[in-house]
């Protein structure tokens, strides 16, 4: 995928964040969640399928959301992906690949997750503020890290690229041992500590969604923008006309030019094959 231009200042449009910025968020969040308030957010899309019908159930019961969204998935779905920022809902990094060696080196940190940023600019239109890293890597199990314990350099990393980095404390298990019926009590019961909802693009959550929302109300508890919880730094020119600077005209016809290539591909091979059959057909 693409290379981060060093020569093109991508790094000053998100200065690099401090461990008192981390430390801010993190006590910002222990005294919000003592209220009944849950973020809903949305990994690993988006998907052509799954994401049109999770927006339809928010837009229906007027509920926030954030997409963290990954860049492979931003070239190959542009349209879906647009319509989650039209549609009014926050975006959130989650790496180029959502490979498991992602944050192996700080080299192919800083390119998945700057070109993650590069894609969404160019698809979506907007800048992320949040870095969520795929399977959780080196967040501990905690929303956010401690700022007063030593930090991960994958943390580190993070930070320095300007992003917060942010893990969850309600898992859903969406993913893995939770059936669609189970995953509401699950989260909704009072055992279950924290305010941040890890759910996905995926079938089960498209499914018991509209139940989540309707069971989270009637237990008491109002459900907001994850920056509520978890409130951006603030930065004095972090704006889209500042992130222009960094990716350039080249930037955005790249990207373009690598969606249109996908699509060329598809029909290509489709054509290929529907040849292919007709000769058998005739032969």
């Amino acid at each position: 995928f693409l290379a981060p231009h060093e020569d093109r200042t991508v790094l000053p449009t998100k200065p690099a964040l401090s461990r008192e910025d981390l430390r801010v968020a993190h006590d910002y969040y222990g005294v919000v969640t003592e209220d009944k308030k849950v973020a809903l957010t949305f990994d690993d899309g988006p998907h052509p399928e799954f994401t049109p019908e999770i927006l339809d159930t928010l837009d229906r019961n007027k509920v926030p959301a954030t997409f963290f969204v990954i860049g492979e998935q931003v070239l190959e779905h542009p349209l879906v992906a647009r319509s989650i920022v039209s549609r009014g809902y926050a975006v959130g990094n989650h790496s180029f690949t959502h490979a498991e060696e992602v944050h192996i080196t700080p080299e192919r940190m800083r390119g998945e997750i700057l070109n993650t940023e590069r894609v969404i600019w160019a698809v979506m239109g907007v800048e992320t503020e949040y870095y969520r890293a795929p399977f959780l890597l080196d967040m501990g199990g905690a929303v956010l890290p401690n700022p007063d314990a030593p930090l991960r350099p994958a943390i580190r990393t993070v930070l320095d690229l300007g992003y917060m980095p942010l893990g969850v404390d309600r898992d859903s298990y969406d993913w893995a041992t939770l059936i669609s019926e189970e995953m509401s009590d699950y989260l909704v019961t009072e055992s279950v500590s924290g305010s941040v909802i890890l759910l996905h693009d995926n079938a089960e959550t498209a499914e018991e969604l509209p139940r989540l929302i309707e069971e989270l109300r009637e237990g008491g508890y109002e459900i907001v923008p994850l920056s509520t919880l978890v409130p951006s730094p603030v930065r004095p020119q972090s704006t889209l006309a500042t992130a222009l600077t960094a990716y350039t005209v080249s930037d955005v016809l790249i990207v373009w030019m690598r969606i249109v290539g996908i699509h060329v591909v598809l029909l290509v091979s489709f054509l290929a094959i529907a040849l292919f059959v007709v000769r058998i057909i005739a032969l």
